[in-house]
């Protein structure tokens, strides 16, 4: 009853540190707004409306813990699906666009005959919180899989729903009580600014997601014509008949566009491992020839996974520890459904991306990585597979 307890707080504050993890970006313009839709209003309404984003994280919870636990299926497994992952695509690029005119997405009538539909918001915001969860891990993540996954499928369940409810447990906190939220934004002049921005994250979400169906060349024109986008939205606001203090956000935003297309289109590409596109015969070579490697489980909708090879991976230090110690980078390509890609994941004891295996040179697994790590934690742990 302990281990079950603690396992279950465990599931509640790895949902809750989703919340800080890059893959959840997508999905912060619909909580805003299911937040700020509610906020001034009764406590009655506020709290219904929580238990609203409440019920719609739990319901997609339920369903993916149980297709989990009955199909064996991985944590983000849904995004391997090429339909899946391309009417996520056109339903963010409909709400970015609606996002950027000030508009709200036009439900189906139905919904709108509903009883209670005011709170639609609040639970589509919490279902879509759990779909755009689910393509990563966060820290405890793997832990708190690997416990439910050996339990009895009740137990399981329950720890999927934990997960559920610690990552719109922030959201629905700044609902019931809103004072936590007194540095919200306001409406005035910057509402609007903030509203379209949220656009552009939606539209960046997209972007991202449609990177997986197209091929690269289209992939890097999407993302040229959305910071294009943003550039001309940040001179609009910057050259047109705003005060100083409108034009603060733009000036933000244009300065971090800048950073970021630089980052991106400007990187050097002789600072990066030398990655091999993972085969049986590559981790026998390295296992005959006695060098370690680093295997490295990814996916082209895992954002968390391209955080990783932009800053961690392009680290020079990290590389060159791994070239000094002749370690073998491998990468494991999860971007589409491949069931014996997918098994040798969770031989490794991987329940979620990204996720890495360290191999020592007797051919030993000496760590594991899920989710978010540094380059120092990284650099450590190669170290210790050349001593």
């Amino acid at each position: 009853m302990t281990s079950l307890l603690w396992h279950g707080l465990l599931a509640l504050g790895a949902g809750v540190l989703l919340n800080a993890t890059p893959c959840v970006l997508p999905v912060i313009p619909f909580k805003v707004q299911a937040v700020l839709r509610d906020i001034g209003h009764s406590r009655r309404r506020r709290v219904l409306a929580a238990l609203a984003m409440l019920s719609g994280s739990l319901l997609f919870f339920a369903v993916l813990g149980g297709a989990t636990i009955a199909l064996g299926l991985t944590w983000g497994a849904l995004f391997s699906s090429k339909a899946f992952v391309a009417g996520l695509t056109l339903f963010l690029l409909a709400a970015g666009l609606f996002t950027l005119t000030e508009r709200s997405v036009i439900l189906p009538q139905w919904v709108y005959a509903v009883q209670g539909q005011k709170y639609v918001g609040a639970f589509l915001a919490g279902l879509l919180t759990g779909v755009l969860a689910t393509p990563c891990g966060g820290p405890f993540l793997g832990a708190v899989l690997a416990y439910g996954l050996t339990q009895p499928p009740l137990i399981g369940l329950m720890i999927f729903l934990s997960i559920g409810t610690g990552l719109v447990l922030p959201y629905m906190l700044l609902l019931v009580w809103p004072w936590l939220s007194q540095r919200s934004i306001k409406t005035g002049p910057w509402a609007g600014q903030i509203k379209q921005l949220l656009g552009f994250v939606l539209l960046g979400g997209a972007a991202f997601f449609a990177q997986s169906l197209v091929p690269p060349q289209i992939g890097r024109l999407l993302w040229v014509a959305l910071i294009a986008s943003l550039a001309g939205w940040t001179v609009w606001h910057l050259w047109g008949r705003w005060s100083w203090g409108q034009r603060a956000v733009p000036l933000a935003v244009g300065l971090l566009s800048m950073f970021c297309a630089g980052f991106y289109f400007l990187g050097d590409p002789a600072r990066e491992l030398h990655w091999q596109p993972y085969a049986p015969q590559v981790l026998a070579q390295a296992a005959n020839s006695g060098r370690p490697v680093l295997l490295e489980f990814t996916a082209e909708w895992c954002l968390n996974c391209k955080v990783l090879e932009s800053t961690t991976y392009a680290d020079a230090d990290v590389i060159a520890v791994a070239q000094q110690g002749g370690v073998v980078p491998v990468r494991v390509d999860l971007t589409q459904m491949a069931p014996d890609l997918n098994r040798l994941l969770v031989s490794y004891g991987g329940k979620a991306l990204p996720f890495v295996v360290l191999i020592d040179h007797r051919g030993q697994v000496s760590t594991t990585f899920t989710g978010l790590f540094t380059a120092d934690t990284l650099i450590g742990a190669l170290s210790k597979l050349s001593s």
